[in-house]
């Protein structure tokens, strides 16, 4: 504990005085006594009793550990006083006086005993200006602070910190598992995905071609369509329908191939967009601390086997509805009935799958961020409005030009 009268004489008029206080302070070799010593070096209106306040600072750290201090005029003399020869930042005036600010507030969290919060202050002043780890007494008070030695500072807080465009930003840590996520492995991860949706599609369209199939069997075999034709023509029309369903087997499985591939495609490059307004919204807008490439790993592979699973569900709920249809033809009130009933039941089943998806896809994005499964979904609400309000900038601007080129065709007509 400092003596009270210590502390009033740095208010004492008489500049020798407070130098007296100051040497005081600087003999104790307490670390508290730093903090007062920084007051004075901040706010003492003689420059050398700020200078000295300043000196007896670091000279307290030092001694403290070297067990040397002898209270003499040698303070004056520290080597400390010399220039850094480190490379500095190029720091904005606005981060510098913001990280002075910073400090400000970390010694006033530090004198109210909220050293935590104190903290984190210095942590936020040292990113915000790195070169504050060559101004003695910003260091000083960050290491009475941090209760480390003046040279442990810089180490302790940029060790793992990296300077670009002007802005120090911690180099994030490798999650477990994240190293395994490679480019090689991030493209097998799209083409996996791709190859499983072309073939959704693809198997999607002969499940229709067979219903339909099923449907016009029905058709024919139903008493009402015999009775209307006559037998000749009835196995005309069947011969009719069988080469149909044929030529559609042949020549349009191989169109649905092609088309399902393009349309695939298009889909992959579409969500990979999406993917990057998604690690836009997670990393600028929601300070997340994650990977692009973890980002795809995760959610492509999630994509792939949920995509599967619902096509299987859903394929399998519309061909009930479809046999039911077909068994029914002949009674339309049963049929109608009944179709109702699965429509509801299939409504129902699409509207919980969708919920659990959307939950399990935030959850992903959020474990991929580190900023859990809440933020997760808001970065996708997010990532849908950017890529609304782009495709509308991009249609306003698409539609004005055309207009100019309209207008300018028929000025140059007229």
């Amino acid at each position: 504990m400092i003596d009270q009268q210590i502390i009033d004489m740095l208010d004492d008029p008489d500049s020798q005085v407070r130098t007296n206080a100051v040497k005081q302070l600087a003999r104790m070799k307490n670390q508290e006594a730093v903090q007062y010593l920084a007051a004075v070096y901040k706010t003492d209106n003689d420059p050398e009793v700020r200078e000295l306040a300043r000196k007896a600072g670091l000279y307290i750290k030092k001694k403290m550990a070297e067990e040397q201090w002898t209270g003499g005029d040698e303070i004056e003399e520290d080597e400390s006083d010399s220039e850094p020869e480190s490379e500095t930042y190029d720091v904005s005036p606005r981060a510098v006086e913001s990280s002075k600010g910073l400090m400000d507030s970390a010694m006033n969290a530090h004198v109210s005993g909220d050293d935590d919060r104190a903290a984190e202050f210095v942590e936020k002043a040292f990113l915000a200006n790195p070169n504050l780890q060559y101004e003695d007494y910003y260091l000083s008070m960050a290491a009475t602070i941090l209760g480390v030695q003046g040279e442990q500072v810089a180490p302790m807080l940029l060790s793992d910190v990296e300077f670009k465009g002007g802005k120090a930003k911690r180099k994030r840590k490798v999650k477990e598992g994240e190293e395994d996520v490679t480019t090689e492995k991030v493209i097998i991860d799209l083409l996996i995905f791709w190859v499983v949706l072309a073939a959704i599609f693809v198997i999607g369209t002969l499940i229709q071609f067979q219903l339909l199939s099923s449907v016009m069997d029905a058709v024919v075999a139903s008493p009402e369509f015999s009775a209307e034709l006559s037998p000749s023509e009835a196995a005309e029309a069947e011969e009719q329908i069988a080469l149909f369903m044929n030529l559609f087997l042949g020549a349009g499985l191989v169109a649905t191939i092609i088309y399902s591939l393009i349309g695939s495609l298009f889909t992959v490059i579409m969500l990979l967009v999406q993917y990057a307004f998604i690690h836009f919204s997670a990393t600028s807008i929601l300070s997340g601390d994650g990977t692009f490439k973890g980002l795809i790993h995760k959610l492509t592979n999630f994509f792939t086997v949920s995509y599967a699973v619902y096509a299987i569900v859903m394929y399998g709920m519309i061909f009930l509805v479809f046999q039911e249809a077909a068994t029914m033809m002949s009674d339309p009130e049963a049929m109608s009935s009944g179709l109702d009933g699965l429509l509801s039941i299939l409504s129902f089943v699409s509207f919980v799958v969708t919920i659990g998806w959307l939950y399990w896809l935030g959850r992903l994005i959020g474990s991929n961020y580190e900023f859990g499964t809440t933020k997760g979904c808001v970065s996708v609400i997010i990532s849908y409005i950017l890529m609304f309000a782009i495709a509308c900038a991009c249609s306003f601007a698409f539609s004005a030009v055309i207009g100019n080129m309209v207008g300018s065709m028929m000025l140059s007509s007229g």
